[in-house]
């Protein structure tokens, strides 16, 4: 069962098949953090408060972590390397969650923690965070 996707970067619930293009399982995310912050202008008095501006909000950022392993994906190494090549291509794509669509994101950080390998070294196990930030779509 498909959760949601941030361009073609598919996440799905643990355990469960997901039909993807390359026939492997989505990759979990534990977690879905949204922060909006108000763009607030400061200005200082001579008596008491400073007077506070209200100058809009910035863009919004979400971060998501989960677990990449051998059950949730056939090859860690590779669900790694798919999120760094979004990294690497860095360009908006659209980030959903079941049927809500929130935007246009750009990966502002990306984080890995390998936990657990087998015998042979291989990596079996490992946890992400993908801080996305808010973007408009360019042309091109």
């Amino acid at each position: 069962m498909i959760v949601g996707s941030y361009g073609a970067f598919v996440f799905g619930v643990h355990g469960a098949e997901v039909s993807r293009s390359d026939n492997s399982r989505g990759v979990t995310f534990n977690s879905l953090t949204q922060v909006t912050q108000s763009r607030l202008l400061t200005h200082t008095t001579v008596e008491g408060l400073p007077v506070v501006e209200f100058a809009g909000v910035d863009a919004d950022r979400v971060t998501l972590t989960g677990s990449i392993n051998e059950h949730t994906c056939s090859d860690v190494d590779g669900c790694i390397l798919s999120l760094r090549n979004l990294q690497s291509t860095n360009k908006p794509r659209a980030l959903t969650r079941g049927e809500r669509v929130f935007g246009m994101y750009l990966i502002e950080n990306l984080s890995i923690t390998e936990e657990r390998w087998a015998a042979d070294g291989e990596l079996v196990a490992a946890t992400y965070s993908l801080n996305l930030i808010a973007t408009r779509p360019t042309n091109g």
